[in-house]
């Protein structure tokens, strides 16, 4: 069982919600609470994709609660929350558990907070809830839900793990861990001052067969322009042309994101063979710049909420 941390004090929630319900006390229900300040994501113990672990990444923003009281059939839906977050329950007494599911922005936008299914959820049993008290879970963690077979490509731009997987318009800067997102390494798209674009492209193809799997890819990103994805396929078995997944703008700082593949793959008729392309972008006409990547993984899963 995991141990918790009550904080005996009352969160000017409760106060709102004692108010919402009227000023009759006895048609006040005063709830409880549960606080999470962060979850983090450690390295797999089993199906690690590097020995690194550095590599293991995450931006995780918000999570799904569950919860089973005790003697009750059923679970009740909390709801979902942003990180750090800290929910009223109305519910006083003893709980068989309390399940999190580690939620994350979809393609960087806030307005779409989406449970990650490669995440593991979180369960913490045998807790007690108390009307007025906080039961403080803390820094939880998570690691990787997926298998081997999940896993189409990883590229940690790490001197250990062999070449990169990008073509050579990708510079391999192999050690400057100042320059890193994590370890020695990162990918390095250059963008010059007189070209409107430049394009690097994954050197291998994808094979994906089952239209009803999530395809994410995930990565960490700090670029001085505007850069996109590309997914290359052909649609209906002709030739092949490129299609936009997502804009991504600048950012000083590195930043953790995941792309859902979905749409676009969808667009494409799910086609079987697919391509990923970076295009960093010279919006302006006279200003380049740095597009760097690293801890890129592309993954899938059939998994649903």
């Amino acid at each position: 069982m995991r141990k918790v941390k009550r904080l005996l004090l009352l969160p000017l929630a409760a106060i709102l919600l004692a108010l919402a319900t009227g000023c009759d006390d006895n048609n006040i229900a005063a709830p409880s609470f549960i606080h999470i300040d962060k979850i983090e994501l450690r390295q797999p113990s089993v199906n690690a994709v590097s020995a690194d672990s550095g590599f293991y990444t995450s931006d995780i923003r918000g999570a799904f609660i569950l919860m089973k009281r005790k003697g009750v059939a059923h679970e009740d839906t909390i709801g979902l929350f942003a990180l750090p977050l800290t929910a009223p329950i109305l519910y006083s007494g003893e709980v068989d558990y309390i399940e999190v599911s580690p939620a994350v922005w979809q393609s960087g936008q806030a307005n779409a907070m989406v449970y990650y299914t490669f995440y593991k959820r979180i369960t913490v049993e045998d807790c007690v809830l108390d009307v007025g008290d906080t039961l403080d879970l803390g820094t939880l963690s998570t690691t990787y839900d997926i298998t081997l077979n999940d896993l189409y490509f990883f590229e940690p731009f790490e001197p250990t793990e062999g070449d990169i997987l990008f073509d050579s318009v990708m510079t391999w800067m192999a050690d400057d861990p100042d320059g890193a997102r994590s370890g020695r390494g990162y990918g390095s798209l250059h963008l010059p001052d007189s070209m409107p674009y430049v394009r690097s492209m994954v050197t291998r193809s994808f094979i994906a067969t089952d239209p009803s799997k999530i395809i994410y890819l995930e990565f960490d990103s700090r670029s001085d322009v505007q850069y996109s994805i590309f997914l290359r396929a052909s649609a209906n078995g002709g030739a092949e042309n490129d299609y936009s997944v997502v804009n991504i703008y600048p950012s000083d700082e590195w930043k953790h994101l995941y792309i859902n593949l979905g749409k676009t793959w969808a667009w494409v008729n799910h086609a079987q063979e697919f391509k990923l392309l970076v295009h960093a972008l010279n919006l302006d006409g006279n200003q380049g710049g740095e597009v760097r990547l690293d801890n890129v993984r592309l993954i899938t899963t059939s998994k649903v909420l």
